[in-house]
């Protein structure tokens, strides 16, 4: 289960200078090295979303496309029409009035759903009107609603208007349930082929006429994307105006949207990627596409964003891509270093904000030296890389200010904020529900450290973290974990450091705490460490 957080069992104290800084120099080791650790894109995860297509008209009577419906007619005088641009209606109709016509002979328009993309449901706004005459051998005037394929068998004829000498007639609109690839109506003379007629000018007549189709689609798989750029690279500061390169593809209903986020600022709001020729946007006044396939489906673009008002300092980069059902992936997760100051002194050390430092949070102002900022020294050759590089993802994290959400960042490697049961907001902190708040929980937090540090983990929870690695304290770092919460102690320079979910931290979120007692909770440690 995921962890709730709980009232620390110590009183915080406050680390020397000195103490701060040795953590700080273990964290600075991650930065100097030759190369980040590869980040994997994400796999999608997200569930099955739906879109809606507008076909014909629009409600407030706006002519739009009528790609995907194609007209047949097995009739010898009468043809479908189609006069939607012209503000007009999709009609199939039949008329004896030629001609006897054999029973089993109609007009058809059907309406196929792109590959990769189902109907889930459609609203047909439009008439039926069915009349028959007592001249007929058998045959009957008759309108049909028909999923999947034209055919009487009862999956697949969903409606009919079959008529004798009264009649029948329909105005309202009528919302089907699909669930398949195609979806048609046909206007003719139901019967036994060969052996029943609609007679000739016996006035048996037909129509099923569309003023406009609202077609639900379900498309259930989210896109595929990867992300580059000279950002990305190791020791590549970010400033000023920066940009990516995005690369993404979708199976169904097309990329639609993307946003960009440096920490918790969103530098690129969400936003139409590709405009695929007018079609990827939604029609005026609803929220559905004119199109079937309304976005590309493969789409390669430069992604500019600002970031003079991001803080200084390790942000993680979020890039997420919608599909035109609202399908969402997270193309990449990855932190890097925002730098719009002067930041690198003429000894070669490196400035380290005060603001954007989480240590300051957690041990007070006064322990960073100046208000300015504390010079970095890089870590002595005797420092491990390993925990050099998780240390930095703690900071990463913590400096991120992400809130607390119990069950947040679960199902989804690495870890992404997510909404939870609940979320801690404000300030002070309270427990809120249904707000639209995403977060992390202890167990996704400390998933998200060592996933950022190299390590091939999913996202698992505190209980799976007691079988995690090995069992006992580690030299340089402990995982305490029992199944109600899980949080990292580093230890350097003979002191101990603890890091996870606290009530002490920023909406009860992840970062540096006091200590805590290990009463009731299991140790366990990874190889080497």
């Amino acid at each position: 289960m995921a962890c709730s957080p709980t009232p620390w069992q110590t009183a915080r104290r406050r680390f020397p200078p000195t103490a701060v800084r040795a953590l700080r120099r273990a964290a600075v080791a991650l930065a100097s090295t030759a190369a980040l650790v590869p980040v994997t894109p994400l796999v999608s995860t997200a569930s099955a979303g739906t879109y809606d297509v507008y076909s014909c008209k629009t409600p407030s009577g706006q002519p739009t496309s009528t790609a995907g419906w194609t007209s047949s007619s097995s009739l010898l005088y009468d043809q479908p029409g189609n006069d939607c641009a012209l503000g007009g209606k999709l009609t199939a109709k039949f008329t004896a009035t030629g001609g006897a016509v054999s029973g089993g002979l109609d007009a058809r328009w059907a309406f196929k759903a792109p590959a990769g993309v189902t109907i889930a449901s459609a609203v047909l706004d439009g008439s039926s009107v069915v009349r028959g005459s007592g001249a007929d051998k058998g045959g009957v005037a008759q309108t049909a609603v028909y999923r999947g394929a034209f055919s009487a068998d009862p999956e697949n004829r969903l409606s009919s208007c079959t008529s004798t000498d009264d009649g029948c007639s329909t105005k309202e609109p009528s919302k089907v349930k699909v669930d398949a690839a195609m979806l048609g109506v046909s206007a003719g003379c139901a019967g036994e082929p060969g052996k029943s007629l609609c007679a000739a000018g016996s006035g048996s007549r037909a129509t099923y006429a569309i003023d406009s189709a609202r077609l639900t689609l379900r498309d259930d798989a989210a896109p595929a994307a990867t992300v580059g750029g000279t950002i990305l690279k190791a020791g590549k500061p970010v400033r000023g105006t920066s940009s990516i390169q995005l690369s993404a593809t979708d199976t169904g209903s097309g990329v639609w949207q993307a946003e960009v986020r440096l920490g918790p600022t969103v530098v690129m709001p969400r936003r139409v990627v590709d405009g695929n020729r007018g079609r990827c946007k939604t029609l005026p006044g609803t929220q559905a596409f004119g199109w079937p396939a309304p976005c590309s489906r493969k789409v390669e673009e430069t992604l500019s964003f600002p970031t003079k008002d991001v803080t200084d300092g390790s942000q993680l980069l979020t890039v997420t891509v919608w599909d035109a059902s609202n399908n969402a992936t997270v193309a990449i997760s990855q932190p890097v270093s925002v730098d719009n100051a002067k930041r690198i002194q003429a000894d070669g050390t490196i400035m380290m904000p005060r603001i954007a430092d989480p240590l300051d949070d957690a041990f007070g102002a006064g322990a960073t030296g100046t208000d300015s900022g504390t010079a970095l020294q890089p870590p002595s050759t005797g420092s491990d890389p390993q925990l050099a590089r998780i240390v930095e993802a703690m900071n990463t994290l913590a400096s991120a200010r992400i809130a607390y959400c119990y069950g947040g960042g679960h199902g989804t490697t690495p870890a992404v904020p997510s909404s939870g049961s609940y979320c801690w907001k404000g300030n002070p902190a309270k427990r809120v529900h249904d707000s639209g708040a995403t977060g992390l929980d202890c167990s996704s937090s400390v998933s998200w450290v060592l996933q950022q540090a190299g390590y091939n983990l999913p996202t698992i929870t505190s209980t799976i973290f007691m079988s995690t690695g090995d069992a006992g304290e580690g030299k340089y770092l402990t995982i305490w974990t029992n199944p109600s919460h899980v949080y990292l102690e580093v230890k350097i320079g003979g002191r101990s450091y603890f890091w996870g979910t606290s009530q002490s931290n920023y909406e009860h979120g992840p970062g540096w705490h006091a200590e805590r007692s290990p009463s009731g909770f299991t140790s366990r440690h990874l190889p080497g460490l």
